[in-house]
């Protein structure tokens, strides 16, 4: 298509990459007619444009997209050069030919220092426009191939430097010599990738582990045959000595049959590599917590899938195979509710409740068919961002200690039912915490309220004054020597009555349930025979009695600690009346 002198250009067909539009100026329009009409012959794809003012020309490179500048040497107002050096101005790299009918080495000259593309002089020859084309053709060529390039080379760059790693490109040799690396070799091996490139440093040699060369060559190289990509995990040593640890994918560059190179990319994996050593270490400690415990634990996720259980968890339950294998809770729970539990509705509605309020936990005890009692705990399992990933139960048998609990209980009674029977108390001293317990039956003898409790000094005052000292000398014989007693003595309850008592102690090793002390009735003593006599000998001694034994059985205590049978230093003793 032919523009006319007036301005009308015609621009590139839409979508056609491999048109040309040409800016034909020449203050001939008969010339300017022809050399278009004899170019757009030549090549189809060829768009010419013409003018015959050099100043028009400019006005239209500001207007429209051209390819390529043609322009004679000698026009009015401005010639050629003055015209190529105006669009070097704006337009650097636009193909510039000049196609002039003056032709002299110094318009060459010229033209060549302003930066022409092209020189070629007019002639009449009528294939002066096919050599005309062929170099226009050329001019655009190699400037749309060199804006490619930069193109290329621009969105490599933009995209190398968005991804956290390196490429490279290198020949497939142990020392693995780079032909290329990018910028982030820096980064990531403490080197700068020109001395990669200029072989000063070798990735082979220098940056891979040496426990884990030959695993990485050998992997590399099988992937090479098989003709397939690889991917590998190792270790590397930076400029400063420091380990990290990469993943590294690529695969070879196949010519002709035979691999030239190997083109991949490092990522540094180090921190997370870490993470996953750290998580594997954790789950580790888990497990080996899991299995230490004497508790049977089931990990259920949100799903209710089974994500986790110990050993003791299937042993305590029997499980079968089959059912465990399955790593569902529903098929957990069909088959506890139908061989195992003694209440299934009640089992059943417990854990779906708890499904059903994620956020809850739960304690309770579940029986089973063969009589067993399990004590089972549940708790929810959320993140600390409070995400819910599922739900922990924990068994733990309780049947024997439920049977031991049943026959303390049971004891308990009987000698609760034994000391209102025979008339016996019983009481407990420890001399490491000064605590004296006296039970229900010691109450009774000595006249006072069921939640009465002395201390050691309350207690050796319940005694005849004449007595005290006998009884106190023989608790710190007991406590210091290892030394029983049994002694008929005498008490006076609050109400002024006095009574005669058996009074019989041993110290005792911890732990001992049996009873230590048992009394008869010797004597009887009235009231008032304990007021007169009271008086007298209470202020005569008073300051012997308790005080002086409470320091002498700690010192003593003290001194003669593995002397005490148990190590605990408990002494226990008994009163009847």
């Amino acid at each position: 298509m032919v523009a006319s002198d007036s301005g009308d250009a015609s621009t590139a067909p839409p979508g056609d990459e491999a048109a040309v539009s040409i800016l034909h100026v020449d203050d001939q329009p008969d010339f300017l007619s022809m050399a278009a009409e004899s170019l757009e012959a030549e090549r189809p794809a060829f768009d010419v444009t013409t003018t015959t003012s050099a100043e028009e020309a400019l006005d239209r490179l500001a207007e429209e997209r051209i390819d390529c500048v043609v322009s004679d040497y000698q026009m009015a107002e401005m010639d050629g050069l003055e015209l190529l050096e105006a669009v070097r101005e704006q337009y650097p790299d636009l193909p510039f030919v000049l196609f002039t009918g003056k032709g002299s080495e110094e318009v060459a000259s010229e033209a060549i220092s302003a930066g022409v593309t092209d020189y070629l002089q007019k002639s009449l020859h009528t294939d002066q426009f096919s050599l005309l084309a062929n170099r226009i053709e050329n001019a655009v060529d190699q400037v749309r191939t060199e804006q490619q390039l930069e193109e290329n080379q621009r969105r490599l760059e933009t995209l190398l430097g968005n991804v956290p790693g390196t490429a490279y490109r290198c020949r497939p040799e142990p020392a693995w010599p780079m032909e290329f690396i990018s910028d982030d070799a820096a980064a990531l091996t403490g080197y700068d990738p020109t001395e990669f490139v200029d072989g000063e440093v070798s990735y082979g040699d220098d940056v891979i582990h040496p426990e884990d060369r030959d695993r990485v060559w050998e992997s590399v190289q099988s992937a090479i045959a098989a003709r397939e990509p690889f991917h590998l995990e190792y270790r590397i040593r930076t400029a400063d000595g420091t380990v990290k640890w990469v993943w590294e994918q690529g695969q070879g560059v196949v010519e002709d049959g035979t691999v030239v190179a190997v083109e991949g990319f490092i990522m540094d994996i180090t921190a997370s590599k870490e993470s996953q050593q750290r998580l594997e270490y954790q789950s580790s400690l888990l497990e080996a917590q899991m299995e230490a415990t004497i508790d049977g634990l089931l990990v259920v996720d949100e799903d209710r899938n089974t994500v986790a259980y110990n050993d003791r968890f299937v042993e305590m339950w029997e499980i079968p195979d089959e059912v465990v294998e399955t790593n569902s809770d529903k098929a957990l729970l069909d088959w506890a509710v139908e061989e195992k539990v003694a209440d299934p509705e009640g089992f059943l509605d417990l854990v779906e409740a708890l499904y059903d309020r994620p956020g809850e936990t739960s304690r309770d005890e579940v029986t089973l068919t063969d009589g067993r009692v399990f004590d089972r705990y549940s708790a929810p399992v959320v993140g600390d961002d409070g995400t819910d990933f599922g739900r922990l139960w924990v068994f733990r048998d309780i049947t024997d200690e439920r049977d031991r609990k049943r026959e303390l209980e049971r004891q308990e009674f009987l000698f609760s039912r034994v000391q209102d029977i025979a008339d016996i108390g019983v009481w407990e001293f420890d001399p490491q915490t000064d605590e004296l317990t006296w039970s229900d039956g010691i109450r009774r003898i000595h006249g006072v309220d069921d939640d009465y409790e002395p201390t050691l000094e309350e207690a050796i005052d319940f005694y005849h004054p004449d007595d005290r000292d006998e009884i106190t000398e023989a608790i710190t014989r007991a406590i210091e020597h290892d030394e029983p007693y049994d002694l008929e003595l005498r008490i006076v309850r609050p109400n002024g009555e006095v009574r005669d008592v058996r009074a019989r102690g041993k110290s005792a090793p911890a732990n001992t349930p049996s009873v230590i002390s048992s009394g008869g009735v010797p004597g009887h003593h009235g009231a008032q025979g304990a007021r007169t006599r009271a008086p007298e000998v209470q202020s005569r001694r008073r300051a012997r009695r308790p005080r002086d034994l409470h320091h002498r059985h700690r010192r003593g205590y003290r001194v003669r600690k593995p002397r005490v049978r148990g190590g605990d230093g408990v002494h226990r003793g008994g009163s009847g009346r």
